[in-house]
């Protein structure tokens, strides 16, 4: 008796073992909110987005304000500089941005517009030494990358 319900108890943690190693469902991508750029000269922000990582890898980010999707995108990782840039017509007053990596890495920043510090700079870095993070800072100027 005691083997048949050890043998029982067996069969039904590999089942459910088994269902939870199971191929991973892609999220609903029709459901998401996206948010249109605009020409840079027209925006009243503008985000460079850049990957680097060691080893070089595709690193996949997502960026969002206030939940709407401005950028979702693959970054190759090589030695040369792979930067996005992301103009937003934003409305006046304070948004939400969200920075997520397809590691998991997350930056959540508050911004205000208008502001003088009209671009603003995120960028993904990943070493072996360092760990992972998603840095950010902001600039009056546009940057220059070449």
């Amino acid at each position: 008796m005691r083997l048949r319900l050890c043998l029982a108890l067996l069969l039904v943690c590999v089942a459910c073992g088994a269902e939870r190693t199971g191929p991973r469902l892609e999220p609903d991508r029709s459901t998401v909110s996206t948010m249109a750029t605009v020409p840079a000269e027209q925006a009243s922000v503008v985000l460079f987005v850049s990957a680097e990582a060691e080893p070089s890898r595709r690193v996949g980010l997502r960026v969002a304000v206030n939940g709407a999707v401005a950028l979702d995108d693959a970054f190759a990782t090589m030695s040369s500089v792979n930067v996005k840039q992301v103009p937003l017509a934003l409305a006046d007053g304070a948004h939400r941005l969200t920075v997520v990596a397809d590691d998991g890495t997350a930056l959540h920043l508050s911004i205000t517009v208008p502001t003088e510090q009209r671009y603003i700079l995120l960028t993904y870095w990943s070493t072996d030494e360092t760990g992972t993070t998603i840095d950010h800072r902001s600039t009056a100027v546009a940057p220059q990358y070449g």
